[in-house]
């Protein structure tokens, strides 16, 4: 049987698998630079607008995002699984898809600037979100309408392309950040830097996009209502998820206004961007999963268990050493006008481990057509978030809804995992002990490094964590196998 995507058969799933581990390299590396220089922009950005200024973009940026959710109408996921089936032609799927998102970008567009023009407290307020509302229309935070030109380099497994172009817009990105807080630019202008540095990486993508696959603007009204049907339920657990990820901010301007809202947004926006890991392995697994959902069912539980284990350590990995490490992060990177940002940030850090698991299982979800049960997943953890966040906040304050975040993210974790039991055999009995061993070994391993320079002790961090991984035996043979196709060891030698 032939692989849709490259033309192989599935049983010789050798060079499959060099594929796809490629593709997630490329992604992975190409995630880790945008996120070094996002990070650089949320540092930049904290120190030149302060508590309340920061606090103020962060929910302009919330508030937007809530709204954009509509445009995207949760046809990311839809697009790549169909395009990897081919039930219909690129172009017809790409022409449909852009008239669709188009007509959507606008409409949403054209509510928020009604609504902030009604609601706005402020003429500051009012302009931000205007700027950044435009901005739904070419930036790849809100993955609306530029993902349609991304959707077939995901589906035919060539992320070098839309990679390399995110990767321009964050360089772009910090470099303007930098020189308008060099110059003491006022708030307006930061924001106007800040959208309009992912104008260039999306002509690019269009560009792209349109050399490399065909593209025609017919109107095919089955094609349309299968998309929009197919892709509502994900619409539905988009929204919820938005409004799950903007409560606490929404909430907490309400109790402590712009400067709560501020200190907040410095430790989310520490943990948010982390969720291009699990972003990574899914985008690099849903083309396959979909396609062996229809071919070969072995193959499709072995890589959903590769993909899950990949997903567990680095989640793990991560809490556990922000646990011993967050503290040193926020004071190293902010002000101590930002260090009441460390407590929260652990707790976030947690609530991260929980949502790499549910961003990978709603994937999981949508590549064998079960994504309808992600809506209760996120019904659940948006009405147990907003629950937990108007008790704790006024209790517990930022760190109210840090705990409020973890409560409801593990929430949503059961949920969809008893969805995900349904469909997958989960035999994980020999990783999980395995793992739970690595995970004390580097809680102690942490634990010893306590006066040891934070610079030092990431490096000391990251090799510890590595050896054991090697040590435990948490990957079997097979999947190790798949890691060394990533290196191209003979070529090396020769």
């Amino acid at each position: 049987m032939k692989n849709k995507l490259s033309g192989e058969t599935v049983e010789n799933a050798p060079r499959l698998s060099l594929r796809v581990a490629k593709n997630s390299s490329v992604v992975f590396f190409g995630q880790v630079f945008s996120l070094a220089a996002n990070l650089g922009v949320t540092v930049l950005l904290a120190r030149q607008l302060g508590q309340a200024g920061f606090g103020l973009f962060s929910y302009a940026v919330v508030y937007v995002g809530l709204f954009a959710i509509i445009a995207d109408f949760g046809m990311q996921a839809i697009l790549v699984r169909e395009l990897s089936r081919r039930r219909w032609t690129e172009s017809e799927i790409l022409g449909n898809a852009i008239i669709v998102k188009a007509l959507l970008s606008i409409i949403t567009i054209a509510v928020i600037i009604f609504l902030a023009w009604t609601t706005a407290s402020s003429s500051t307020l009012f302009e931000i979100l205007i700027i950044i509302a435009l901005s739904i229309l070419f930036s790849p935070k809100f993955a609306v309408f530029r993902i349609v030109f991304e959707s077939p380099f995901h589906a035919s497994l060539r992320m070098q392309v839309p990679m390399l172009l995110q990767v321009l817009d964050s360089a772009l990105m910090l470099g303007v950040i930098y020189a308008l807080s060099q110059s003491g630019a006022s708030l307006e202008t930061m924001v106007i830097g800040y959208s309009l540095s992912n104008l260039p990486g999306f002509l690019l993508i269009v560009f792209a996009c349109a050399k490399s696959f065909p593209l025609r603007l017919a109107i095919n009204r089955e094609l349309i209502r299968f998309l929009l049907w197919q892709s509502f339920p994900l619409l539905l657990y988009s929204i919820l998820m938005a409004l799950f990820n903007g409560v606490d901010v929404l909430l907490l301007k309400g109790f402590q206004g712009d400067g709560g809202v501020g200190v907040y947004s410095a430790a989310t926006r520490l943990t948010a961007p982390l969720l291009f890991i699990p972003h990574t392995v899914a985008s690099s697994l849903l083309p396959v999963l979909s396609d062996f959902h229809e071919r070969s069912n072995d193959k499709l539980t072995k890589t959903f268990h590769l993909g899950l284990k990949i997903i567990l350590l680095a989640a793990v990995g991560l809490a556990i050493g922000t646990t011993f490490l967050g503290s040193h992060v926020v004071r190293i990177l902010y002000s101590a006008e930002y260090g009441a940002s460390g407590g929260p940030l652990i707790i976030l850090m947690w609530s991260q481990a929980f949502m790499f698991l549910n961003f990978y299982f709603v994937n999981v979800l949508t590549s064998v057509n079960q994504q309808r049960t992600t809506f209760f997943a996120a019904a659940a953890m948006f009405a147990t978030n907003f629950l937990a966040n108007w008790l704790l906040i006024p209790a517990l304050g930022i760190s109210g809804a840090a705990f409020a975040k973890l409560i409801s993210s593990a929430c949503g974790s059961a949920v969809l995992l008893i969805a995900v039991r349904k469909t997958f055999t989960l035999e994980l009995n020999h990783f999980l002990w395995r793992a739970t061993l690595l995970a004390a070994a580097f809680a102690g391993g942490l634990a010893l490094l306590g006066r040891v320079p934070f610079g030092m002790s990431i490096i000391f961090a990251s090799a510890i964590f590595i050896l054991l991984i090697m040590v435990t035996g948490v990957f079997n043979s097979e999947e190790r196998a798949v890691f060394r196709s990533m290196i191209p060891i003979s070529k090396l030698r020769k």
